[in-house]
């Protein structure tokens, strides 16, 4: 069941992905917010590679979240750039028409 769980995740992920690089290269070309959303296209791109080599340090027995928390609580400064981008995609969402 877990490992269901995270196919599940990581397939929501990329999803996710896809959409916001479809959605920016739309927005890019349409004309409308043509700086956010070509900054959203670059990062949308950066960080699936971020976040993997972000997993990749932690030790086989600790779960990724665990991880990710363990981390952003230590100060880390990979957890907090991960977490700037992820909200700042977020908050590109939310305001882009």
């Amino acid at each position: 069941m877990d490992s269901l769980l995270s196919i599940l995740g990581w397939s929501l992920y990329v999803l996710l992905t896809a959409l916001t690089i479809f959605k920016a290269f739309i927005t890019v070309y349409s004309g409308n917010k043509i700086v956010s959303s070509f900054f959203v296209s670059v990062l949308i791109m950066i960080l699936p590679l971020t976040l993997f080599l972000f997993i990749m340090n932690r030790p086989v027995e600790v779960g990724i979240l665990h991880y990710f928390w363990k981390e952003l609580l230590e100060g880390s400064w990979s957890a907090r750039y991960l977490v700037f981008l992820h909200v700042y995609i977020i908050i590109w969402w939310l305001y882009v028409k």
